[in-house]
């Protein structure tokens, strides 16, 4: 029994080109890709948001 490796990557489209996909199957290596970019459920966002509000008050 092969042991797998697990690589987590962005969804860049380097990523996801055949050459790395194959290369990737020979080593036994299996991507996750993160979601794309989403302010809206990022929390640090929300603090970045506090912060400018309260630079505008110093």
């Amino acid at each position: 029994m092969q042991i797998g490796y697990l690589c987590i990557v962005y969804n860049a489209r380097i990523h996801h080109a055949k050459a790395v996909k194959i290369r990737a199957e020979e080593l036994n290596i299996y991507f996750i890709y993160l979601p794309p970019y989403s302010p809206d459920l990022n929390p640090i966002e929300f603090g970045w948001e506090d912060l400018r509000g309260a630079e505008r008050y110093c």
